[in-house]
């Protein structure tokens, strides 16, 4: 089975989050016992279960509805994201 590139996995993820606002989709981008801090807002969870209902009750379609993602090139990196509301 081939890997699939990092920036892949992520370009999914926010797709999921951003673009199609899929909780399942999103999910299926994480490893089996994910972990997440949500700085800004000092929230998330630890586990699949507390990740699954952070985004679902907190982040997930709970945003301006033109929040919008956009790739720029970065000079340390080929591609940067940014978050625009």
């Amino acid at each position: 089975m081939r890997r699939r590139r990092l920036a892949d996995v992520l370009d999914d993820h926010l797709a999921a989050e951003f673009a199609t606002r899929d909780l399942d989709a999103t999910m299926a981008t994480m490893a089996d016992d994910p972990y997440l801090n949500h700085v800004p807002v000092l929230t998330g969870g630890i586990g699949r279960d507390e990740v699954r209902r952070f985004y679902e009750q907190v982040f997930i379609g709970h945003w301006p509805a033109d929040t919008t993602m956009e790739r720029s090139p970065g000079p340390s990196a080929p591609t940067r994201w940014s978050t625009s509301w």
